[in-house]
């Protein structure tokens, strides 16, 4: 058994197995049942290794069983533990952060650290599309001067892989570095070689590829397949990325050709892995589609296995090249129509997919958090708390995160396809533009009118700064509550933004049809609707053309129930309430300081059940860097986009009256995460929000025209031209309309 183990550490694994062959047949002809379970825990993680998963589990499995057995407690939260490894590998990665929880859980009731935890879970994490999360928990053990230098190496090793996938190239470097020298000395080889990937891979990723980055991978990928490492197949494609770079046709060919022998077996990912080494290796654009088609196929089971939106959406991150690749393609070939199939293949694939109900104990730790955030608690702003209450309610974020990753998906989810005929048939006389970036050009095909069209719109880099300069021009104004400039300013910046975001398009958009934007993440808080060629028509924007199409299908409630919310500290808040009830008939009103019931979280939610149209007038805080922790300040405490998972109907459309409540942080390949993205995803078909924070009392008279338009039976597009037409020329009320977006139909 310990020269087993001794092989296993210098990757000689059949060598291993062998060993504990003859190791079990002697303790089972003695009846020493102890030392089976350890043979069998010891052979399930040389199974592992080699990728022998179902063995794996089943002797983790027996092993475990024996050792509760025999009270060996230690031990068999071990097995526990690598079921665990084994399901992450599997790709179950809720599955296996369940076995991690009950495996921490039980060594911490045993006094004990175990180092291989923190890895197994960082690596669950980048699965899951959590590099930051990763990098994190990675940093923080090794400070940690617990561990001994054998367990040390493997924790670097893993910060190492962490800090690539989250593009830290200067500290996956450092971390490479040293693990390399650590496992040298300790004369591992084939751990050596997975850290002199890892440096391989910062070097292509940060400086010009040469011969020697080439021989190096080259030689890293043998010795990795020497052992059967489950890297092996991600080396030979580093080694067919260099080649390609180098013009090696001949060397580019074997290293990829090797690593897509994966495609086709293994978990999810390895197959991806496998397939966008095919697509390197085709011939022709049509091969090249098919393998990147095969490759997201793989990457969709993958997703499927997560309950929670946002994992879901980080998780996409790992099909960003095949998605690339196949948008290049496709821009190559020129078709219209094949652009927009491939540019709607992984764009918000996280709003087509159902998603788990809440647990208890994730609603008991929002419940804890919203406590400590009431308003008898102090101020609801992050930026603004002690810094013990930010510690305090970063580990809620995080037992939050924890539990949401174990929530397990519901199944195979059939994503729909986009149907072009019934995309143009839906748009009647308007015109849906998806704006599609490629080798950092941002093309566009233009939908309407019978058929399709393709344009070059200009740099993706302009079109992204012109909106960063927009938001703060608007924010400028709202914060002064006057215009400096006057029109002439105003109108300069609009048609900047104007020519960067649609540049020739503006040509195909003639007459005052409605027209649906459909842009990249990076480009959602554009405000759209001061664009010169928009302004005099209803606009709205769409995460993907397929869920704009899904959402024109959807019926409204019969009842025409209206919900309006006031939270607490507004200064032009109760008015606005008070106007907006006498425009519906049919209206509930909840915030204590328009005179109505405390606007209650518990009571909100109850609210927003199944109701045609909410408004909510409140504070809103954006977090870039949570997105589901982004907020509505009502009376009782923040209301978190998390909550709105425990209402069973959202209602049909929303209109936020708060700052930043259309703002949303990209993630993964090109999805958003925020509250106007939640409330699609969840079931609203409409969402009036803006995209940076607004003059209050600039707001009110717009809100009031957007709802006397909606309560005449106006859409929520159409209502909100209303209520830019409404602000005439006066530069201040132009820009704080112009500031909403409508998302959705």
């Amino acid at each position: 058994l310990r020269r087993a183990h001794a092989l296993t550490l210098l990757g000689r694994h059949e060598e291993s197995l062998a060993d504990l062959r003859l190791a079990l047949t002697a303790a089972r002809g003695g009846a020493d049942t102890l030392w089976q379970a350890r043979i069998l825990l010891n052979r399930s993680l040389v199974h592992l290794r080699v990728g022998a998963l179902a063995k794996a589990d089943q002797d983790a499995g027996d092993a475990a069983t024996l050792f509760d057995r025999l009270g060996q407690s230690f031990e068999s939260a071990l097995a526990g533990h690598n079921r665990g490894v084994v399901a992450a590998r599997a790709g179950d990665i809720p599955r296996a952060l369940r076995l991690f929880e009950v495996a921490r859980a039980r060594y911490t009731e045993l006094g004990v650290l175990e180092p291989d935890l923190v890895i197994d879970t960082g690596h669950a994490l980048l699965a899951a599309g959590l590099t930051s999360e990763a990098v994190d928990a990675a940093a923080a053990a090794l400070r940690d001067e617990r561990r001994q230098p054998v367990h040390l190496a493997g924790l670097v090793l893993f910060a190492a892989v962490a800090a690539v996938a989250d593009r830290r190239h200067d500290a996956a470097r450092q971390w490479a570095d040293r693990a390399t020298r650590m496992f040298d000395a300790q004369q591992r080889p084939g751990w050596a070689a997975r850290a002199r990937l890892l440096s391989c891979a910062v070097r292509f990723e940060t400086a010009r590829p040469g011969p020697r980055l080439l021989a190096s991978a080259a030689a890293v990928a043998d010795v990795l397949d020497a052992t059967r490492a489950a890297e092996a197949s991600e080396a030979h494609l580093l080694a067919g990325k260099v080649a390609r770079r180098l013009g090696d046709d001949v060397q580019a060919h074997h290293q990829l050709g090797v690593a897509a022998r994966h495609r086709r077996r293994g978990p999810p990912l390895a197959r991806a892995t496998g397939w966008l080494a095919a697509a390197l290796l085709a011939d022709d654009d049509r091969a090249l589609l098919h393998a990147c088609g095969r490759g997201l196929d793989a990457l969709d089971e993958h997703m499927d296995v997560f309950g929670a939106a946002e994992l879901r959406a980080s998780a996409t991150s790992h099909g960003r090249e095949l998605a690339g690749l196949a948008v290049d393609a496709a821009v190559r070939r020129g078709s219209p129509r094949e652009i927009l199939g491939w540019s709607e293949r992984w764009r918000a694939t996280a709003l087509t997919t159902v998603t788990s109900p809440p647990d208890a104990a994730t609603d008991r730790l929002l419940d804890e958090r919203r406590t400590a955030q009431a308003p008898g608690c102090g101020t609801t702003s992050v930026r603004k708390q002690p810094s013990v209450s930010r510690l305090h309610h970063a580990q809620h974020d995080t037992d939050v995160l924890r539990l949401r990753l174990q929530l397990a998906g519901s199944g195979r989810t059939v994503r729909s396809r986009l149907d072009p005929r019934a995309l143009l048939q839906a748009l009647g006389r308007g015109h849906l533009v998806v704006l599609v970036p490629a080798q950092g050009t941002l093309h566009a095909v233009v939908a309407g009118g019978g058929r399709f069209t393709k344009h070059v719109v200009g740099s993706v880099d302009d079109a992204t700064r012109e909106v960063e300069l927009a938001r703060f021009e608007l924010q400028r104004l709202a914060r002064s509550g006057r215009v400096r400039a006057g029109l002439a300013s105003h109108d300069r910046w609009r048609g900047l933004l104007e020519r960067a975001l649609l540049g020739p398009v503006v040509g195909r958009l003639q007459g005052d049809a409605p027209v649906v934007i459909v842009p990249p993440a990076s480009l959602h808080p554009a405000p759209w609707g001061l664009l010169p060629v928009l302004a005099h028509r209803a606009v709205s924007v769409a995460p993907s053309a397929t869920s704009w199409l899904r959402a024109t299908s959807v019926v409204a409630p019969a009842d025409g129930r209206v919900l309006l919310v006031l939270g607490p500290g507004l200064q032009a808040g109760a008015a606005e309430i008070a106007q907006l009830a006498l425009v519906h008939p049919s209206t509930s009103v909840l915030g204590a300081d328009a005179g109505a019931p405390p606007s209650a979280v518990d009571d909100v939610l109850a609210g927003l059940e199944g109701v045609s149209l909410a408004h909510v007038a409140a504070h809103g805080t954006f977090r870039a860097d949570s997105p589901l922790f982004s907020s509505l300040a009502l009376d009782d405490g923040p209301l978190f986009v998390h909550d709105l998972e425990r209402v069973r109907r959202l209602p049909h459309r929303v209109v936020l009256s708060a700052c930043d409540t259309g703002v949303a942080a990209p993630v993964g390949a090109d999805e958003l995460l925020g509250l106007g993205s939640s409330l699609l995803r969840l079931g609203s078909v409409g969402v009036l929000a803006s995209v940076v924070p607004v003059n209050d009392e600039a707001s009110a008279p717009f809100m009031v025209a957007v709802h006397q338009a909606l309560a005449a039976g106006r859409p929520l597009p159409e209502a909100a031209l209303v209520g830019r037409t409404a602000a005439g020329d006066d530069p201040l009320a132009m820009a704080t309309a112009g500031s909403f977006n409508v998302w959705g139909v």
